[in-house]
Order: structure tokens, then C-alpha cells, then sequence
């Protein structure tokens, strides 16, 4: 009797672990050890930004990888620069070899599906510094002036990638539910690059009217093919959710598209992304998309806007509804953290400036770096330039309370430039107050800010945060200087101009 339960409980144990994982990759990383690793992790079997794994490779340069049923589906997995993008099934084993040295190849696969998950990397991924390729792909046709062409050449280069996918599975090298989805990603990848093709012609409006570029509105036939676009790849669909930069694509349709159609209607959009145009992307979601593809699509515009950390006040409402339709969403705990910042922003916004925090007096009249400087003559000045809309800048914010009691202690001051455009000036007010940046703050004009150009970027536009060192006789110490996030070397930089 004793031997038969002691069988049922192995019985058991052995189910109960072989039904928690599902999958699993192990990663073996040559060149780096203790590195840390990202893992996004899919949610209902979609790629969902917010849901990353942190980890460490080992000292012996590996990581196991397991997976649960509904955590199957697109993941990417993050070495120092290094990214690869997989397609996992429930029961695949999937082994990965990562060389960080290897400039051209690093990536190498076995296991299930081996050869597509190496397609997928190559194909799908980011160039360079780009964070999104359809954006980036799109610009490529910028210069095209007829939509028939761009149209042409995007479709010539879809049909050249299913031929590849179609080989893959003609010959045995990934399996039927990988090939389906390979297909899906595809025609959403290119409706992508079409419509961000698009976007950037729309946007030909706000250039100079003396640029080569510039049109004073979208030609018909641009139009034409985007509203085909749309049509033929729906972005409220089952579909769109399986790809990997599907809030790209959100983004051309519910932004973009839908302020094109209410300003061809005679009307003027809300500012982009404004509290305004955050309570009518949500109402557009709401009447358009459907179920799954509904929660997955306000789901990623809530995170999204909240994780950029502009705090609008209107993504509390878009959340609590949120709740109210779906109360079981799996995407609600990794949403609600940002939402808590977002309302203690709006409670820190009402407070009044700490003694510390300084608006510069008549700052919109200074038009040189040289005339803010003067101000501060006979003083080591730390400058930061920065912009609301600077996820990196409002980054090195953390590190304020440590760079603070360094100045204080060897009588530096602070300065703060931002770069933001005058309709943002209540909320640079607000961001002073909620990361307590103690120092003297000025919002740039476009002389100023045209100035710094020549003078710190040498002309070739703005690039926030730049950390500027002034020394007591006023001249430029540093250009760019370190960041507080890297203190130590700071420090020692502002210590040689005291």
C-alpha cells in the first residue's frame, strides 16, 4: 500500500511538472558571463511589451529557459546588444548558442524548428539603432512619388520573403503551425512597412514650404492605397495580434489614419497623444475592435502611453475601464505599477515649487547659451538638456539625490535646459516638481536652442540629454560630459573645473 501511494505521488509530481513547463529554450552565451539576459514573455500566446523575464547567464555561460503553456508563442531574448526572436510551440526543446564577438552570425539554433527561428532573427528584427522596422523600412520610400510604385516594390519584397518561408517548408525545416505563422507575420510585417510608407509621405505636410520634400497635402493615391491596406490587413483582427510589432501598426491606424480622416473632414485632431486623443483612441478600440483583439490592442496603448511617462491624466480613466471589461486580464498587473505613477504625478503636479526648484526669470527672452551662462558668471555650472518627452533623460533623473549633494558640497550649480515646444509648458513645469530637480530651470526658445545646436551638437540637431560643463571663467569645459547615471566619471570631470 505504501509503495503504491509513494507511486501515485511520483505519478502526480511528474505530471504536475511536465503540464507547468511546456517549452523550454537553454541558452548557452560564449564571451560574456554574469551578463544579464531580457526575456519577453508572450501573454494568451501574444507578444505583450510589458511582460519581460530578467535573468543571468551563468559562469559557465548558460541559462535555462522554461516556459508555461499560455507563455508560448513570439519571445525575444536580449544579450548586451545581441537580440534573437523565436516562435515556440507547446513541446519544443529549443537550444541557442549566442557568440557576442561574432559580428556577423552571433545567433545560432537546434532543436524545433531551427533553421525558421534563425529566419525570424534575420528577418524581423531591428537594424542598427532602430527600435521599430516597419518605421524604419518605410522611411525607404520617402522619395517615391506615386503609390503604385512604393505599393509595387514592398509587394515584390513580400513575395521574395513568403518564397523563402515556403522553401523552409517544402523542405521539411519547419513545421506546419510555424509556417502558418510565418505567413501572418509577414503580411502584417509589410501592411506595416506600407502604411508607416504612408505616415511619412502624410508628414511632408509639416516640412519648410521651401523643402524639396515638402506637399501641401496626402495625394489621392497614397490614400487610396492606405485605406486598401487596412482592408486587406485589418488592424481589429485575430490576425494582427501575432505580430511581433503589431502597436506599430496600431499606431499608423489609430493615430495616425484616424487624424488624417478628421482633418480631411474639415476638423482639427486633438494634439497626438494628449489626454484628448487617448479618450478618443479608446472609444475608436471600443467601437472597432472586438474581444481578445480588443483587450490585447487597449491593452498595449495603456501600457505604452504610461510606460513613456508623460503621466496624462486620461490614461487613469482608460485603465479603471479597462478593469471594468475585462476584470480577469492577465495584462492589468503589469499595467497598474505605471498607473500608480501616473496618479501620483497628478497629486505631485498640484504641490508647490520645494525652495530649491527655480524657473529662470524671462527665460523665453534668452536667445544664447552665453547671455543664460553670464547669470552664473564666477561659477562651476552643470548643464542638463533634457525634454519631457526623453524616456533616457527622465532615466538619469534617479540618480538627482546622489549628482545634488556632489554640487552642493562643491558649490556647483545646476541648470536645466529643456527643449520642449511651448505647448508642452505646463507639463515641464510638472515634471520639475515630481522629480524634485533642485536648480535653475529655462525652456529653450528656437534661438536658443539653435545656438546650443552650433555650439554643442555642431549643427546637426538636437540629442537629449546632454550634459554640458561650464567653467567659472565661462567658457565650454565638456561638451558631453558623462551622466549621472555614470557618477564617478562625472564627478571627476566637474572636479577639474572647480
Amino acid at each position: 500500500m505504501r509503495q503504491l501511494l509513494l507511486s501515485f505521488i511520483l505519478f502526480t509530481c511528474a505530471y504536475t511538472v511536465a503540464h507547468a513547463q511546456i517549452a523550454t529554450i537553454e541558452l548557452n552565451v560564449r564571451n560574456a558571463k554574469n551578463d544579464d539576459v531580457t526575456i519577453s514573455i508572450p501573454i494568451n500566446h501574444n507578444y505583450f511589451a510589458g511582460n519581460e523575464r530578467h535573468a543571468k547567464i551563468s559562469n559557465s555561460g548558460t541559462l535555462s529557459i522554461p516556459l508555461k503553456e499560455d507563455e508560448t508563442g513570439p519571445i525575444t531574448i536580449k544579450v548586451l546588444d545581441k537580440k534573437a526572436f523565436l516562435y515556440v510551440q507547446k513541446g519544443n526543446s529549443i537550444k541557442i548558442s549566442l557568440d557576442t564577438a561574432n559580428k556577423t552570425n552571433p545567433w545560432q539554433f537546434e532543436g524545433s524548428n531551427a533553421t525558421g527561428q534563425h529566419f525570424l532573427t534575420e528577418n524581423f528584427l531591428p537594424k542598427g539603432r532602430y527600435v521599430s522596422p516597419i518605421m524604419y523600412e518605410g522611411y525607404q520610400y520617402l522619395t517615391d512619388s506615386a503609390a503604385v510604385d512604393v505599393e509595387e516594390k514592398i509587394n515584390r519584397r513580400r513575395l521574395s520573403t513568403f518564397a523563402e518561408e515556403e522553401k523552409l517548408f517544402n523542405q521539411f525545416q519547419i513545421d506546419t503551425t510555424f509556417f502558418n505563422y510565418l505567413k501572418i507575420s509577414t503580411n502584417y510585417y509589410f501592411a506595416g512597412i506600407t502604411a508607416y510608407a504612408i505616415v511619412h509621405q502624410f508628414r511632408k505636410q509639416e516640412l519648410p514650404k521651401n523643402h524639396k520634400l515638402y506637399q501641401s497635402s496626402l495625394p489621392s493615391d497614397f490614400e487610396a492605397l492606405w485605406h486598401k491596406t487596412y482592408q486587406l490587413y485589418p488592424p481589429n483582427s485575430f490576425s494582427a495580434t501575432q505580430m511581433l510589432w503589431v502597436f506599430d501598426y496600431y499606431y499608423t491606424y489609430l493615430v495616425k489614419y484616424k487624424h488624417y480622416l478628421i482633418k480631411k473632414s474639415g476638423q482639427n485632431p486633438p494634439s497626438e497623444r494628449e489626454n484628448d486623443d487617448l479618450k478618443r483612441i479608446g472609444n475608436t478600440i471600443n467601437s472597432e475592435f472586438k474581444d481578445h483583439a480588443a483587450e490585447y490592442a487597449l491593452a498595449n496603448i495603456i501600457y505604452s502611453d504610461a510606460n513613456s511617462k508623460l503621466y496624462q491624466s486620461a490614461l487613469i480613466e482608460l485603465f479603471n475601464d479597462f478593469k471594468r471589461q475585462f476584470p480577469y486580464s492577465k495584462y492589468a498587473p503589469l499595467i497598474q505599477p505605471l498607473i500608480e505613477d501616473v496618479i501620483a504625478f497628478q497629486i505631485k503636479a498640484k504641490a508647490k515649487y520645494a525652495s530649491g526648484e527655480k524657473i529662470g526669470s524671462k527665460y523665453s527672452q534668452i536667445n544664447t547659451l552665453k547671455e543664460l551662462t553670464d547669470q552664473f558668471k564666477g561659477k562651476t555650472i552643470l548643464i542638463d538638456t533634457w525634454a519631457t518627452w526623453c524616456g533616457p533623460c527622465k532615466a538619469e533623473f534617479q540618480y538627482t539625490k546622489e549628482l545634488k549633494k556632489f554640487l552642493n558640497e562643491k558649490d556647483v550649480t545646476m541648470l536645466y535646459i529643456s527643449i520642449d515646444e511651448d505647448k508642452y509648458d505646463t507639463r515641464w513645469k510638472e515634471m520639475i516638481k515630481y522629480y524634485e530637480l533642485e536648480g535653475t530651470h529655462v525652456r529653450a526658445n528656437k534661438e536658443l536652442q539653435n545656438d546650443i545646436n552650433k555650439l554643442i551638437w555642431d549643427g546637426n540637431g538636437y540629442s537629449v540629454p546632454t550634459y554640458i560643463i561650464i567653467d567659472k571663467q565661462g567658457n565650454i569645459a565638456e561638451k558631453k560630459a558623462y551622466r549621472p547615471s555614470q557618477k564617478e566619471l562625472l564627478f571627476e570631470q566637474i572636479s577639474k573645473h572647480l
